[in-house]
């Protein structure tokens, strides 16, 4: 999922859709900017989402939206990539 392209206002509704899409045990994977981790790198990340149209979510936030919308097991992945993107996961449960 484009997180860094997706408005706030649309992300409980495109994750609500994705999950009634999604088969038992299916995954979700939500893209966001990611680079360094100081406070200046984060910045310039969050403008390049605001000005993409997206709303500039860290982690966590978006964690509580999966959880929200039903996925469970919801974390980020460990970067072991160089590419600045973070994902975070959710799984459709089986039952």
């Amino acid at each position: 999922m484009p997180g860094p392209f997706l408005p706030a206002e649309i992300v409980p509704a495109t994750l609500a859709a994705t999950f009634a899409a999604l088969r038992a045990g299916g995954w979700v994977a939500f893209g966001l900017y990611g680079g360094p981790e100081d406070p200046e790198s984060q910045a310039m990340s969050d403008l390049r989402t605001l000005r993409s149209g997206g709303w500039p979510a860290n982690a966590d936030q978006v964690v509580d939206q999966l959880n929200s919308a039903g996925f469970v097991d919801t974390h980020q992945v460990p970067r072991t990539w160089q590419a600045p993107v973070r994902l975070v996961v959710g799984m459709r449960p089986h039952s």
